[in-house]
């Protein structure tokens, strides 16, 4: 970190000697989720704090893979006085926030600042792409076999081995596409159905009408990410892609979400996020497992598949039925704009009261405003959660 010091502070002093006003900011974010997310948060944190229009900023790029090149054009086109983005191959690491090393740079941390969130999410969103982008993306995909002109969109993931074989031991967030298909299959009258992503092992089957198999057919980095900005809503995994459907401030619908998850993102209020979680089983009690169980073992914040093991702990993933109706929830909760007695039942609230007790980045107890939920009929026939 010291020799980055002085080689951050020999670009303000040239920057300087050139007479360029500017703030310089350490972007060390590549994987989808980040880049979107954070970068959403921390942009819009920019926006409000920034305004001398006289100031450069400029993000220095410590990684030599981004992700998505679409999303980072996306990124380069936001109205903050000017942003250039520089690559910068001699320093690689990873790290989930801007950082800055002294008072000359900027110090965006995203991840230790839930309320950045908030602020983003209540806000526009910041990713704009041109109306002439979104044409050639919806007429890709209306050229494809079985789509409909006149449906809505939905977009699919699931996360599986193929996705970032870099993390494998993130491994416990998988599940197989079957579940994804039994939702086309109960709702391609009503819906368009996308398979987001760039890589899978297991194909949706060829059987399957009204859906785009996106893994499995070439398409450009601009159809990525537009994909979501063309669907009604999300519903997948906790994969990262989703929150791309959350910076274009879309609804999200998650399924065999780990429990690390539930606390991050009620803690960062997110836009019109539901999710139903996995079960976890603990082996040596021969007993599912409650909030408070989890809370009280840290396991809510194991991020390992081997630990679960360790810890003799099995991850169940949701039932077809359990995945059908929140789907239909979903469908109906993100459409009639979240009529509170249907989605915030005493369960609900009972849930995210434990939430809250134990996650102290949770502060806010306005339920209704923050339009974060557990799917009200999963909580229903769930209720060992609440013990």
């Amino acid at each position: 970190m010291f020799y980055k010091k002085i080689f951050y502070s020999f670009v303000l002093l040239a920057l300087r000697a050139l007479k360029i006003n500017a703030k310089l900011g350490i972007l060390r974010v590549s994987r989808i989720g980040h880049l979107s997310y954070e970068l959403d948060a921390a942009l819009t944190h920019l926006k409000a704090t920034l305004v001398d229009s006289s100031i450069n900023v400029i993000l220095v790029m410590e990684t030599t893979n981004v992700s998505n090149a679409y999303m980072l054009e996306l990124i380069k086109r936001v109205e903050i006085c000017r942003i250039k983005i520089i690559n910068n191959r001699l320093l690689l690491s990873f790290v989930y926030y801007l950082e800055s090393v002294n008072d000359k740079y900027l110090y965006i941390n995203t991840y230790d600042n839930p309320s950045l969130y908030a602020k983003c999410f209540k806000g526009k969103p910041l990713f704009m792409p041109t109306q002439s982008e979104k044409d050639d993306v919806l007429n890709w995909f209306e050229a494809k076999n079985g789509i409909r002109s006149n449906l809505p969109y939905i977009l699919l993931h699931n996360r599986d081995p193929a996705y970032l074989v870099d993390a494998k031991h993130h491994s416990f967030r998988d599940f197989s596409v079957d579940v994804l298909e039994d939702v086309i299959s109960a709702y391609s009258d009503d819906y368009n159905f996308i398979r987001g992503g760039t890589v899978a092992i297991e194909r949706l089957s060829e059987n399957l009408s009204g859906c785009v198999d996106m893994p499995f057919i070439e398409h450009s980095p601009m159809v990525d990410i537009i994909a979501h900005k063309l669907a009604s809503f999300y519903f997948g995994s906790d994969s990262g892609i989703q929150c791309v459907s959350l910076s274009f401030r879309k609804p999200v619908a998650m399924i065999n979400t780990p429990p690390t998850s539930w606390g991050e993102f009620r803690a960062k209020n997110c836009y019109q996020l539901g999710l139903i979680p996995k079960k976890i089983y603990n082996k040596k009690s021969n007993q599912y497992v409650g909030l408070i169980e989890m809370y009280e073992n840290n396991w809510v914040e194991i991020w390992d598949q081997q630990s679960f093991e360790e810890a003799q702990l099995s991850l169940i993933n949701n039932s077809k039925d359990e995945v059908l109706n929140f789907f239909d929830n979903a469908v109906n909760i993100f459409e009639s704009n979240y009529e509170k007695n249907f989605v915030f039942t005493d369960e609900q609230k009972e849930f995210w009261s434990i939430v809250s007790y134990y996650d102290k980045r949770y502060t806010s107890t306005n339920l209704v405003e923050e339009n974060c939920f557990i799917d009200p009929h999963f909580l229903k026939k769930n209720k060992y959660l609440l013990n």
